[in-house]
Formats: C-alpha cells, structure tokens, sequence
C-alpha cells in the first residue's frame, strides 16, 4: 500500500509546498532449513511502514531563487525471528 498527499499555497513571500507520503507492506519471510525451502514452514509475517512529510519554501531574492525545507521520516519493521528483539524502528530528520 502506498499513498501520498501534497498541498501548495503562496505566503510569506514565496511558495510553500507540503508532501505526506505513507508506504506500508506485509509478506511472508521464508528461509531453508536444509536443501530445500519447505512449504509452510517459517511463515512469520514481517510487516514494515514508512511515513515520511516535506515541507519545503522557495522565493526570489534579488536576483537569485532560494529553496530551503525539511524532511522527516518515521520507519518501522516487525520481523519475528528475523531481526533483534523481533522489531526495529528508526527516525531521520532532514
């Protein structure tokens, strides 16, 4: 599943811009034990989602254009058996 929202107006001298964007999935994580992978086994769901937002700013100055914005993101796994302590997440800001 992904979906994203984006919204722009002028203000404050320039023009803003806003993005929203959401990506999730889920799938079955499957790994050999032997030779061979062996059907319904190690079926443990692994769910991640993403969610990140921009918000961003340009205007003239004089003679030249300036852009400045900021990101955030938010990411998370659940993965049991599969990584530390079955689920990780992790945070940047930009």
């Amino acid at each position: 599943m992904t979906g994203w929202a984006e919204g722009a107006w002028t203000g404050g001298g320039g023009e803003w811009t806003m993005r929203v964007l959401r990506q999730g999935y889920e799938h079955l994580y499957r790994s050999a034990r032997g030779d061979a992978p062996i059907a319904g086994a190690d079926e443990e769901l692994q769910v991640e989602d993403l969610w990140k937002a921009t918000l961003s700013y340009a205007a003239d100055l004089g003679g030249h254009r300036i852009d400045m914005g900021i990101e955030g993101a938010r990411r998370s796994i659940e993965s049991p058996d599969k990584i530390l302590e079955d689920q990780a997440a992790d945070d940047q800001l930009d």
